[in-house]
């Protein structure tokens, strides 16, 4: 409630020298909605903040003014009491409220609630609204999101400049593969590139002899695809070809970047298996076949379900600059700079749960994990009313769990946990038998879709792309994923209590083993 009435103050404080120019609250309302169906987003915004505090209780108001924190708001979370207050009666909802609540949910990462909302659209939504929102292809972005996040690896961010989105390709450095980039120049631009206003950014390599950009061509009609001209003889350039169908889908496809070797090709597209918004992509040119490979999309986190644009390489493809919208107030960009050989992820992530052996048992347990490898305590954990406990730990290693139990005897164990070069759900049971403490781990869960909604938190916090190059890091991922790659051997570090979960695989399950060494000490 303290929060609501700060809210309405600062939107009044705000929006004061606004409402002091218009005459009187319709003029408020007519160019607040004005800004809004011209999207305008970060005007309206701010009349759309005095609107609903206002009228707090509007679901109109409050439907538009979570549209606009979606498309001006870095912390993308803001629009959901907004969104949800819009749509709580149907009966007064606002059509396309849903939708954004969805939308809401998708560049969140919760994609399985952003599947349901957007399926509850598509029942009442006009047939035209469902076709200018693109809702098939939202619920298909949030599938492709799960498949690529069931595979999580991580990233070595080395700068991190949030730039204005007029001119960000400045902090781009490309002087080790020549060429500059630049704002397309009128001579590539299409009439109805001029008529949209078109500011796309290019590439323009060294030698000069080929160059890809994109463009809405001479009609529009497909949306925004690569083209690339070739410089003549005589010093002028051919006509553009549009590259084929395997690059260019019936989405947007942009900001190209053809590597110095002259056959890899980095773009941003919203189709193919893009998780929303721009995702990165590479293709690989087969001069004996002349066609292009695959476009491989270039996953978490590089990607994500908002705008990842123009990702650039140095020439031995060791580096890259992107840039992306994700966390980025309106207006701006983060450019990133990163290592582009990826490495397993620095953490794994344990959920857990206590269970009880009497009914009379306590099950806040608190769980203390100590590193065996350096003395030091990984976390303390504490289980909640129903005993469930979420860790973060390092990702591999074996550890001393101290677990503290009311009416129990504080008792040790020993746990061996694997490295996770995929995204797993490792899974952990604490339990008693005749009070002496078992702990049983699940270490052998598959790959899946589903794995990605356990670890929303984790996906959250590497999403934001902080600088971590200095970062301390378990060298030990490394060295033990090498040795894997040459044994083909990945359970060779499992500890003995990791089976295969009964709960996940589905398949071949095995009984799993337990840790039961109680004298083990802390």
């Amino acid at each position: 409630m303290r929060f609501s009435f700060l809210f309405i103050f600062l939107a009044i404080f705000y929006c004061s020298d606004f409402y002091s120019q218009v005459k009187n609250e319709d003029d408020l309302k007519k160019q607040a909605e004005k800004y809004f169906e011209d999207e305008d987003y970060n005007l309206a915004y701010k009349l759309f903040a005095q609107l609903v505090s206002l009228y707090p209780k509007d679901p109109d108001y409050n439907y538009k003014l979570g549209v606009c924190m979606l498309y001006t708001e870095p912390d993308k979370k803001k629009p959901y009491s907004y969104l949800q207050l819009a749509t709580k009666n149907p009966a007064d909802a606002p059509k396309d409220a849903k939708f954004y609540l969805a939308k809401t949910y998708h560049v969140n990462y919760r994609f399985d609630e952003a599947i349901k909302l957007y399926t509850e659209y598509k029942a009442i939504g006009s047939a035209a609204s469902l076709k200018r929102l693109q809702v098939d292809r939202e619920i298909q972005a949030c599938k492709n999101g799960k498949r690529l996040l069931s595979n999580l690896t991580d990233l070595v961010v080395i700068t991190k400049k949030q730039l204005n989105e007029a001119d960000y390709f400045k902090g781009y450095d490309v002087k080790e593969i020549g060429g500059k980039l630049l704002v397309k120049p009128d001579e590539y631009k299409s009439g109805y590139d001029k008529k949209k206003k078109d500011k796309s950014v290019v590439y323009l390599p060294r030698s000069g002899e080929r160059l890809y950009y994109s463009s809405y061509g001479e009609g529009g009609g497909n949306g925004r695809d690569i083209f690339y001209v070739n410089k003549l003889p005589n010093g002028s350039w051919s006509k553009p070809t549009m590259l084929p169908a395997s690059i260019n889908t019936e989405f947007d496809e942009d900001y190209p970047f053809l590597h110095p070797n002259g056959k890899t090709l980095y773009f941003s597209s919203k189709g193919h298996n893009s998780m929303g918004g721009y995702d990165v992509f590479k293709t690989t040119y087969n001069a004996e076949t002349q066609t292009w490979t695959k476009p491989e999309n270039l996953e978490f986190p590089i990607n994500s379900p908002d705008d990842d644009i123009l990702f650039v390489t140095d020439s031995l493809e060791k580096t890259a600059f992107f840039s992306t919208g994700r966390y980025s107030p309106f207006g701006k960009l983060d450019v990133l700079k990163i290592n582009t050989e990826r490495r397993p992820m620095n953490f794994a992530v344990m959920k857990g749960t206590v269970v009880k052996e009497e009914a009379s048992q306590s099950i806040k347990s608190k769980i203390t994990v100590k590193n065996m490898a350096d003395g030091q305590i990984a976390g303390t954990f504490q289980a909640g009313e129903n005993g469930d406990y979420n860790m973060e730990l390092p990702n591999g290693g074996k550890f001393i769990f101290t677990v503290e139990t009311p009416g129990i005897p504080t008792q040790s164990d020993v746990v061996n946990i694997p490295v996770a070069y995929t995204l797993k759900p490792y899974k952990q049971v604490i339990s008693y038998d005749k009070k002496i403490l078992k702990i049983i781990n699940y270490f052998d869960g598959s790959v899946a879709d589903k794995n990605y909604s356990m670890m929303i938190d984790l996906i959250e916090k590497k999403a934001k792309l902080e600088v971590n190059e200095n970062e301390p890091y378990n060298n030990n991922l490394i060295k033990d994923a090498n040795k894997n790659q040459t044994t083909g051997d990945e359970n060779k570090n499992l500890n003995a209590v990791g089976t295969n979960n009964p709960t996940v695989s589905g398949g071949n399950e095995t009984e799993p083993k337990t840790n039961t060494n109680k004298n083990v000490t802390n």
